[in-house]
């Protein structure tokens, strides 16, 4: 409980202030914005956000990843899902604009439903299958604009719930039609300790998170299998990654924590 007055106390009067500047009138009427301003703004304030929570990172092959790629190509990003601060995390750690597949209930969300439709976010209702097809329509549509913009894509579909004591969730295969569709390039990539962040059962004061860059691939590696077969392979992949995520995270909780845990 204590660790989240902190962070009430440390970001909430920013968020208030924040919200009535700009967030709200940007949200309004996004589109009255250039999409890259929007994005540094809410950049700005949701690394405060993380910093806030005691985030230490740990994302070298993302950070390579990010200082290598081309800045004239979208991206389509799909990671595992571990806590609503997932997304948070890939905004506060990139050099370029990204934004990200949200269940339709983050829309009524006064804070990171409004930074969705800041970003042009996409809102997905899981269970309607008519609705999920229109929303991956318009991410195919994003990636193959003139805008600059990463996708994130977590084809779980929902965030897992206990990540320390189980696997992976089985991906949605359906969220892979977009990267063949569109032609764009694929990163894997997996995310570890989030989870914390956002659960008041894990009191250590600092969060070690782990964003890895597991691999990229262009249309020709993909391009002769289907989305049932790309959701099997990023899934292996993902899944082995999280594995060494929970011995390199139970190291970084002892070093980091050493004043804080027994």
């Amino acid at each position: 409980m204590f660790k989240y007055v902190r962070v009430v106390l440390k970001i909430l009067p920013l968020l208030i202030i924040e919200y009535f500047v700009w967030i709200l009138p940007y949200s309004i009427n996004p589109q009255k914005y250039p999409f890259e301003k929007r994005f540094k703004k809410v950049q700005k304030l949701i690394t405060r956000v993380v910093k806030a929570f005691n985030m230490v990172s740990y994302d070298e092959s993302y950070q390579k990843f990010i200082d290598s790629k081309d800045p004239n190509r979208n991206y389509v990003i799909f990671c595992n899902h571990m806590s609503f601060m997932d997304p948070l995390y890939f905004i506060s750690r990139s050099k370029t604009p990204v934004t990200f597949v949200a269940k339709k209930e983050s829309a009524k969300y006064p804070f990171v439903g409004r930074i969705i439709k800041i970003l042009d976010g996409e809102f997905l209702d899981r269970d309607d299958n008519k609705q999920a097809l229109k929303t991956f329509m318009s991410v195919q549509k994003k990636l193959s604009s003139s805008t600059k913009m990463d996708i994130i894509i977590f084809p779980e579909g929902t965030r897992n719930k206990d990540p320390l004591n189980s696997e992976v969730a089985p991906f949605h295969p359906g969220a892979f039609r977009c990267a063949l569709k569109t032609k764009c390039p694929v990163l894997v990539s997996s995310i570890f300790g989030t989870f914390r962040a956002s659960n008041g059962k894990y009191f250590a004061k600092y969060n070690p998170i782990r964003l890895s860059c597991i691999k990229v691939l262009e249309y020709d590696d993909i391009k002769e299998m289907n989305t049932e077969q790309i959701s099997e392979y990023a899934y292996n992949l993902i899944n082995e990654d999280v594995k060494k995520a929970k011995e390199f995270d139970s190291v970084k909780m002892r070093l980091l924590n050493k004043k804080h845990i027994n």
